[in-house]
């Protein structure tokens, strides 16, 4: 429930039933998949042929887009955030159900 893709189901459980701010939310989900993505890292680690120029990359946009998403996200109305949440959660739910 808390891996990669259950982040996305966890973020919408805390917002709607326990009523967390939808900014405490995001980012208590963020640090659960962080912590669950290093465990596994630290478990593969010993045997994972890794790439690490590719890795050390994606680690750099991701902070960045990070940082980004964070200073952009203080600007936007939280309704609107909510909303394209919502409709980013539904489009990923449509995109998965057509590739069945």
């Amino acid at each position: 429930m808390v891996g990669l893709g259950g982040g996305f189901a966890v973020l919408p459980l805390l917002v709607l039933p326990a009523g967390t701010p939808l900014t405490s939310a995001v980012g208590t989900t963020i640090f659960v998949v962080a912590m669950n993505t290093l465990a596994g890292l630290a478990g593969h680690l010993p045997r994972a042929a890794i790439e690490w120029r590719l890795a050390a990359s994606l680690g750099v946009a991701a902070s960045a887009g990070s940082l980004l998403g964070a200073r952009l996200a203080r600007r936007i109305d939280p309704k609107l955030l909510r909303r394209a949440f919502a409709l980013a959660t539904i489009a990923t739910a449509l995109a998965m159900l057509g590739r069945m």
